[in-house]
């Protein structure tokens, strides 16, 4: 997964997705996506962040027992990020994002990813 936005003074940002994944569960071999994305960061604080985004993106997939496929999604998400600045730091993040298909009206797929550091020493 890796993103890059450009944040304007009115706290509006635009910018590209790309995420790539294989999962030997579902025969994916590899699933490539790449997106481009607008949003708008809400309630801006030095200690957190909340955004919320969408935009179009493209997908190209390939399964081990189906071929290969490729689709347009919408990209629909949400991120938070928290930090504590003071002794013990901390930066939690965590990232809700949706891709209803165009391609295939009845697919939906979701991603959740959260990650906590926290220093205790």
């Amino acid at each position: 997964n890796y993103q890059t936005i450009r944040l304007s003074e009115a706290r509006w940002f635009r910018g590209w997705r790309g995420d790539y994944e294989d999962n030997d569960e579902l025969s994916l071999d590899y699933r490539v996506l790449g997106a481009w994305v607008v949003g708008r960061e809400l309630y801006p604080r030095v200690d957190r962040r909340i955004r919320l985004f969408t935009g179009p993106a493209l997908t190209f997939e390939r399964y081990a027992d189906a071929g290969s496929d490729k689709g347009a999604e919408v990209v629909l998400g949400t991120a938070l990020d928290w930090f504590q600045f003071t002794l013990p730091e901390l930066d939690l993040s965590t990232q809700l994002v949706l891709f209803p298909s165009l391609s295939d009206r009845r697919r939906v797929r979701g991603k959740f990813n959260i990650a906590l550091r926290w220093e205790i020493v």
